[in-house]
């Protein structure tokens, strides 16, 4: 039996060279392989495939990976259906845990019961029942074969109508309350139906498979929309309406369109506009704009005319920049297309589908919406309007993907305030997540004191990482080591924790658990100490805890004892200094990568375009080098 992992042992059965070769024309190049990259069009290659390390790299736009990224970016798949395709294909045996298949048991039952629900649903709208909702939906101009695509149907105005129905065909109750469709009496225990009354939106995944529902109230009655709860299989912010009939036309297109509501999506469609999905209704989230973003490199949102939701949606899309800026694919192009005379995207394809398109096509990047946003909030003549417009932009161009681009924003920046670039970039190094610390780079006797305990706990990581060659890992352990004796986090430190990727896997599930004990702390009720132990976290990770995350556990509790112990009202500058040195040291590993693979090119006497093509690479890098220097030079000097 082997030692290695399922990703391992598929690692050395298939050569990333073999599986990249299918989709991408290679070259020899020395040690490494060439080509031009599947990701972004271009006519001199710049992608490299290095079968040494295991990884490709672009050179021109970025994207890098291992065989599950490159299965991952070009099937448009989550990293455990890549696993599941490249076991398949290399025949590793993955064994699912009892829960892991208990889980799977379950999933398979509420699939049954959503598919069953949105069948008798379609089966209402046609008959004597579904006469008001399908004169509703005539007065929304959405055709019979529109209403027939989209599977829309109708919940009569029932008690138990459903439920009927579900339990006639053998399904139990335990089953169809956990699938979201029914609701428990609070007095007589019994169960009745959640939508009734209601015009009805089946809400299905990339496979098209019924995840839960969205109602729409017929009488006038509140809420006007009910969407599905929370289930084993679905999560409203997770999910987006339409994906599964826009996917196809997205990847095509290489863009995506983001409304808020159901109809405005079908009319969408309707009207020949492919691309476009729905938010279910709410807040647009990350998760949801990350489904998109493994699809297409760019995402406009078609917004509202409410100025609140214009901001909140705004606000999930420049947290969505930084989170999705390491995806296998490259950073997104994220746009917001302001719709005129205050319509709805519904209401504009109604009246001008070319209005629309217009509207599309002349959507503005986000950050430049969001520019105009907070100027429109601030009133030039007051005495702080300069200093909070750096405080609200300064957090946004530090998450930007890119040196280039930000550079870009701090100029505009500068031409808007009067303020130096250099000062601005000074202040922008001093910037964390969570808000500016200081507006022109220096920092208070006090701050200073705040930040040493975290520059001693760096230098003992850096050096207890150099023994074990990974400065990333051990860097990662030690702020780890940080947190736990912090638990429950403050507000400020979950938010700025919330969009952090760390680069070990291990990190990334202890991370989620310290997350999440301090999401659902009552802050109002005591804690009797404070911190978690290395037994909870390993409780958390159930009877059978994976050998390497139960090694992690260990190995960061270990530290929490021998690390000076940050105080909690220290916690956040603390933690500015770790996710600067971890973003130098991502930084310059990536760079590093990239000059072992340029080592790796060999070329040919004669072949000038590969010449041309590697000198042109060597550039870039030298380039991307350079400025690494020059925020380091920045960092000494702030």
């Amino acid at each position: 039996m082997s030692t290695l992992n399922p990703t391992e042992q598929i690692k050395e059965r298939l050569a990333i060279e073999q599986l990249v070769g299918e989709t991408v024309t290679l070259k020899r190049s020395g040690t490494n392989y060439m080509g031009l990259c599947p990701f972004h069009n271009e006519k001199t290659p710049s992608f490299v495939v290095s079968p040494g390390r295991g990884m490709y790299h672009c050179f021109g736009c970025g994207v890098n990976g291992d065989i599950f990224g490159f299965v991952m970016a070009t099937q448009h798949v989550e990293f455990g259906e890549a696993l599941r395709v490249l076991a398949q294909r290399t025949g590793v045996v993955l064994e699912d845990s009892a829960a892991t298949k208990g889980r799977r048991i379950q999933q398979s039952r509420l699939f049954d019961l959503t598919a069953a629900a949105a069948l008798f649903y379609q089966g209402v709208l046609a008959g004597p029942a579904g006469a008001a909702a399908r004169a509703y939906l005539d007065r929304r101009g959405l055709t019979k074969e529109t209403r027939e695509r989209f599977g829309i149907g109708f919940a009569p105005d029932a008690w138990e109508a459903l439920y009927g129905r579900l339990r006639a065909n053998g399904f139990g109750d335990e089953d169809i309350e956990a699938a979201g469709l029914a609701v428990r009496h609070e007095e007589r225990g019994t169960l009745y139906d959640r939508f009734r009354g209601r015009v009805m939106f089946p809400i299905r995944d990339g496979q098209g498979r019924v995840l839960g529902f969205g109602g729409r109230v017929l009488d006038g009655g509140e809420p006007k929309y009910l969407n599905s709860p929370r289930t084993a299989i679905f999560d409203k912010g997770r999910v987006l309406f339409g994906l599964d009939l826009a996917r196809d036309a997205i990847h095509k297109a290489g863009h995506a369109v983001l409304v808020e509501g159901y109809v405005d999506a079908i009319r969408a469609h309707q009207a020949g506009f492919a691309t476009v999905v729905a938010a279910l209704g709410t807040s647009i989230t990350v998760d949801q704009l990350g489904l998109v973003a493994r699809l297409a490199p760019r995402i406009t949102l078609a917004l509202d005319a409410d100025p609140a939701g214009q901001k909140a949606a705004v606000r999930a899309g420049l947290l969505a920049l930084s989170s999705l800026r390491d995806r296998p694919t490259g950073a997104v192009d994220l746009r917001v297309a302001m719709l005129p005379d205050g319509l709805d995207p519904d209401e504009l394809i109604g009246q001008s589908p070319p209005r629309w398109q217009e509207a599309i096509t002349a959507a503005v990047p986000i950050v430049d919406h969001f520019f105009a946003l907070v100027l429109v909030d601030l009133d030039p003549g007051a005495p702080d309007y300069k200093q909070r417009l750096i405080d609200a932009l300064l957090p946004v161009i530090k998450e930007l993907p890119g040196v280039g681009t930000q550079q870009t924003y701090l100029e505009r920046l500068g031409e808007t305030t009067g303020v130096e670039v250099t000062l601005l970039r000074k202040a922008l190094l001093a910037t964390g997540r969570g808000g500016l610390q200081t507006a022109g780079g220096s920092s208070s006797p006090a701050q200073q004191r705040e930040q040493r305990p975290a520059q001693r706990l760096q230098v003992a990581a850096l050096q207890r990482a150099a023994a074990v060659g990974d400065p990333i890992i051990g860097l990662e352990e030690s702020l780890l080591a940080v947190l736990m004796p912090c638990v429950p986090l403050p507000e400020g430190v979950v938010d700025e924790l919330a969009d952090v990727g760390l680069v070990g896997a291990t990190h990334r599930v202890l991370l989620g658990l310290l997350l999440a004990i301090s999401a659902d702390d009552d802050s109002a009720a005591p804690r009797a100490r404070s911190g978690v132990a290395a037994a909870e976290l390993l409780d958390m990770l159930g009877d059978e805890p994976d050998p390497d995350l139960a090694a992690a556990v260990e190995r960061v509790a270990g530290l929490v004892v021998k690390q000076p112990r940050v105080p909690r009202e220290r916690l956040a500058p603390t933690l500015n200094v770790y996710l600067a040195r971890l973003y130098d040291l991502r930084a310059r590993a990536e760079l590093k990568s990239q000059a072992e693979m340029l080592k790796g090119l060999e070329v040919q006497p004669g072949d000038a375009p590969l010449q041309r093509a590697v000198e042109s690479l060597a550039t870039r890098h030298n380039a991307d080098m350079h400025m690494l220097e020059q925020h380091a030079e920045y960092r000494l000097h702030s």
